[in-house]
């Protein structure tokens, strides 16, 4: 090969590599999921409850969120989430002053 066909097909090839990255930039703005739920179940099962014996099915997902339904109705209620618990963590308003103020001593 001589000089001016390797300019003439390294031309190319960056044209090549140019067009291909334009495509990528067009495409993947808008490339999703192709899921409903941003979250997957984790685990499931089934339990038994109380003195006459309910069925209830018990969904964990990956979040951490819990829903619980009866075995004869697909009626599914949220019911904790195991990484939060029921009871929100308690915290103080505080300023940027009020932090300097107490770790200055």
């Amino acid at each position: 090969m001589n000089r001016k066909e390797t300019a003439k097909t390294f031309m190319y090839a960056c044209f090549g590599i140019l067009a291909l990255a334009g495509a990528v930039q067009i495409v993947a703005p808008n490339a999703v999921a192709q899921s409903i739920e941003p979250t997957t179940v984790a685990a499931a099962y089934s339990v038994v409850e109380g003195q006459f014996g309910t069925y209830y099915q018990i969904a964990i997902m990956s979040n951490g969120d819990v829903y619980k339904a009866p075995l004869n109705n697909q009626n599914w209620a949220f019911q904790t989430n195991i990484f939060a618990g029921n009871n929100p963590i308690q915290n103080s308003d505080s300023s940027l002053g009020d932090v300097k103020q107490r770790f200055s001593r």
